[in-house]
């Protein structure tokens, strides 16, 4: 089965269930919103929208190292630039929120409203809930990675 196109994160609708259960076998079983991860792919294949899938996944990645850089920048006086850090962290959090936004936004009413409620409200729960969202589309992107280095 070819799941991956060179350079871009492609795959067929009726790949998707397999493709899911490759990325958490590479993520060790740590995916914690298979269901969501799996409405994205969804999304994303039915209606062409590989390329914000794959920004989306990126800047997931990414936030989730700025913060691991915050959170170990604190105890560690090298790093001198951590408010540069967290002003970074703050604008792709926001596109994070667009790009999401942009990939649910050709679904169905309930399903735009279930990822505005569960994962782009502002407040502390639906902030933990979208962190714990971008960890597994972290493990996406790096799971792609380790394909295209195949």
């Amino acid at each position: 089965m070819d799941i991956i196109m060179p350079e871009k994160e492609k795959f067929n609708r009726d790949d998707i269930g397999n493709l899911l259960k490759e990325i958490d076998a590479f993520s060790g079983k740590k995916l914690k919103n298979r269901i969501e991860l799996q409405e994205l792919l969804e999304i994303t294949a039915d209606k062409n929208k590989y390329d914000i899938f794959s920004e989306l996944i990126f800047t997931s990645k990414y936030v989730q190292g700025l913060m691991r850089v915050i959170k170990n920048g604190v105890n560690n006086p090298e790093i001198k630039n951590l408010d540069q850090i967290k002003e970074d962290l703050s604008k792709n959090i926001e596109i994070v929120f667009a790009l999401l936004r942009e990939l649910i936004a050709v679904s169905d009413k309930e399903l735009i409203h279930k990822y505005e409620r569960n994962f782009l409200e502002m407040s502390g729960e639906s902030f933990a809930r979208l962190n714990s969202l971008m960890t597994d589309l972290e493990r996406t992107k790096m799971y792609f990675n380790s394909i295209k280095r195949k």
